[in-house]
């Protein structure tokens, strides 16, 4: 893909912001949920989660 978007420094930290907040509250949701099918999904989710923080951290 390789596509860059065209946010300022302010736009960027509230990325980054938003991402840390749904990296905080999905292990929590993971914890609740009885569905293997959403859970599996949850996991997914966290998993794109950290690996964006950490492009986005570089």
């Amino acid at each position: 893909m390789g596509k860059t978007l065209p946010l300022n420094d302010d736009e960027w930290q509230l990325v980054v912001e938003l991402l840390e907040s749904e990296q905080r509250e999905l292990p929590m949701e993971l914890h609740h949920t009885d569905s293997s099918d959403y859970k599996a999904k949850l996991s997914s989710r966290l998993k794109m989660v950290n690996q964006l923080l950490e492009t986005l951290r570089k």
